[in-house]
Protein backbone atom coordinates (compact mmCIF):
# COMPACT_ATOMS: atom_id res chain seq x y z
CA UNK A 1 0.00 0.00 0.00
CA UNK A 2 1.39 3.41 -0.95
CA UNK A 3 1.38 6.43 1.34
CA UNK A 4 -0.75 8.28 -1.21
CA UNK A 5 -3.57 5.76 -0.78
CA UNK A 6 -3.22 5.99 3.01
CA UNK A 7 -3.71 9.77 2.73
CA UNK A 8 -6.66 9.26 0.39
CA UNK A 9 -4.87 10.82 -2.60
CA UNK A 10 -5.30 9.52 -6.16
CA UNK A 11 -2.64 7.16 -7.49
CA UNK A 12 -1.00 9.23 -10.19
CA UNK A 13 2.62 8.94 -11.20
CA UNK A 14 4.73 11.61 -12.86
CA UNK A 15 8.52 11.39 -13.06
CA UNK A 16 8.88 15.02 -11.94
CA UNK A 17 6.98 14.22 -8.74
CA UNK A 18 9.06 11.12 -7.99
CA UNK A 19 12.21 13.26 -7.91
CA UNK A 20 10.46 15.86 -5.84
CA UNK A 21 9.46 13.26 -3.21
CA UNK A 22 13.06 12.20 -2.71
CA UNK A 23 14.20 15.72 -1.86
CA UNK A 24 11.34 16.87 0.36
CA UNK A 25 9.57 15.62 3.43
CA UNK A 26 6.47 13.46 3.28
CA UNK A 27 4.07 16.23 4.30
CA UNK A 28 5.42 18.71 1.76
CA UNK A 29 5.25 16.08 -0.99
CA UNK A 30 1.71 15.10 -0.04
CA UNK A 31 0.60 18.73 -0.06
CA UNK A 32 2.22 19.41 -3.45
CA UNK A 33 0.84 16.17 -4.86
CA UNK A 34 -2.70 16.92 -3.68
CA UNK A 35 -2.73 20.53 -4.89
CA UNK A 36 -1.03 19.94 -8.24
CA UNK A 37 -2.35 16.53 -9.21
CA UNK A 38 -5.90 17.40 -8.21
CA UNK A 39 -6.28 19.49 -11.31
CA UNK A 40 -4.76 17.34 -14.04
CA UNK A 41 -7.02 16.51 -16.97
CA UNK A 42 -7.56 12.77 -17.14
CA UNK A 43 -10.38 12.56 -19.70
CA UNK A 44 -11.92 14.76 -22.39
CA UNK A 45 -15.17 14.17 -24.28
CA UNK A 46 -16.50 16.14 -27.21
CA UNK A 47 -20.05 17.34 -26.48
CA UNK A 48 -21.25 19.52 -29.36
CA UNK A 49 -20.25 22.62 -31.31
CA UNK A 50 -17.05 23.77 -29.56
CA UNK A 51 -17.87 22.42 -26.11
CA UNK A 52 -15.67 19.84 -24.38
CA UNK A 53 -16.36 18.02 -21.12
CA UNK A 54 -13.21 17.60 -19.06
CA UNK A 55 -12.73 15.30 -16.09
CA UNK A 56 -9.86 16.06 -13.73
CA UNK A 57 -8.00 13.66 -11.45
CA UNK A 58 -9.99 14.93 -8.46
CA UNK A 59 -13.15 13.84 -10.38
CA UNK A 60 -14.32 17.41 -10.94
CA UNK A 61 -16.13 17.67 -14.30
CA UNK A 62 -16.23 20.91 -16.27
CA UNK A 63 -17.88 21.75 -19.59
CA UNK A 64 -15.85 24.35 -21.44
CA UNK A 65 -16.96 26.33 -24.46
CA UNK A 66 -14.06 27.31 -26.72
CA UNK A 67 -16.11 29.43 -29.14
CA UNK A 68 -15.21 32.83 -27.58
CA UNK A 69 -11.54 31.91 -27.58
CA UNK A 70 -11.62 30.82 -31.22
CA UNK A 71 -13.62 33.83 -32.41
CA UNK A 72 -11.37 36.39 -30.70
CA UNK A 73 -8.10 34.75 -31.73
CA UNK A 74 -6.14 36.09 -34.71
CA UNK A 75 -3.32 33.55 -34.54
CA UNK A 76 -3.36 31.31 -37.67
CA UNK A 77 -2.29 28.30 -35.56
CA UNK A 78 -5.47 28.80 -33.53
CA UNK A 79 -7.95 30.05 -36.13
CA UNK A 80 -7.60 26.89 -38.20
CA UNK A 81 -9.34 25.04 -35.34
CA UNK A 82 -12.51 26.94 -36.14
CA UNK A 83 -13.01 24.04 -38.54
CA UNK A 84 -15.07 21.70 -36.34
CA UNK A 85 -13.46 18.56 -37.77
CA UNK A 86 -10.00 19.83 -36.82
CA UNK A 87 -11.31 20.97 -33.43
CA UNK A 88 -12.48 17.42 -32.68
CA UNK A 89 -8.91 16.10 -33.12
CA UNK A 90 -7.72 16.86 -29.59
CA UNK A 91 -5.71 14.66 -27.25
CA UNK A 92 -4.34 14.71 -23.73
CA UNK A 93 -0.55 14.79 -23.53
CA UNK A 94 0.82 14.63 -19.96
CA UNK A 95 -2.30 16.32 -18.60
CA UNK A 96 -2.28 19.04 -21.27
CA UNK A 97 -5.16 19.39 -23.72
CA UNK A 98 -3.50 19.60 -27.12
CA UNK A 99 -4.42 19.95 -30.76
CA UNK A 100 -1.49 18.57 -32.78
CA UNK A 101 0.98 20.37 -30.45
CA UNK A 102 -0.12 23.69 -32.01
CA UNK A 103 -2.83 24.80 -29.62
CA UNK A 104 -2.31 23.66 -26.03
CA UNK A 105 -4.02 24.36 -22.72
CA UNK A 106 -2.47 23.41 -19.40
CA UNK A 107 -4.54 21.55 -16.83
CA UNK A 108 -4.30 24.52 -14.50
CA UNK A 109 -5.69 26.99 -17.05
CA UNK A 110 -8.53 24.59 -17.92
CA UNK A 111 -9.31 23.98 -14.26
CA UNK A 112 -9.56 27.75 -13.67
CA UNK A 113 -11.30 28.48 -16.99
CA UNK A 114 -14.16 30.96 -16.71
CA UNK A 115 -16.41 31.36 -19.77
CA UNK A 116 -17.67 34.67 -18.40
CA UNK A 117 -14.19 36.15 -17.96
CA UNK A 118 -14.11 37.32 -21.57
CA UNK A 119 -16.88 39.88 -21.86
CA UNK A 120 -17.53 39.86 -25.59
CA UNK A 121 -20.73 39.71 -27.50
CA UNK A 122 -20.96 37.09 -30.19
CA UNK A 123 -23.37 37.94 -32.95
CA UNK A 124 -25.66 35.39 -34.55
CA UNK A 125 -23.80 35.88 -37.84
CA UNK A 126 -20.49 34.98 -36.14
CA UNK A 127 -22.06 31.85 -34.71
CA UNK A 128 -23.53 31.03 -38.10
CA UNK A 129 -20.00 31.13 -39.55
CA UNK A 130 -19.22 28.23 -37.24
CA UNK A 131 -22.38 26.34 -38.09
CA UNK A 132 -24.02 27.07 -34.74
CA UNK A 133 -27.70 28.02 -34.78
CA UNK A 134 -29.32 29.84 -31.89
Amino acid sequence: MSWTSILGLPDFDLPILRGWYRHRGLLNAAFFYYIWVGMIVKEVKYCNNYILELTFTNNKVKRLNFIKFLITSDNPCTTKYRDIELFKQFEIIHGTLSWNNEMDFSSESLYNWNDNAVAIKISKSQLKQFGITV
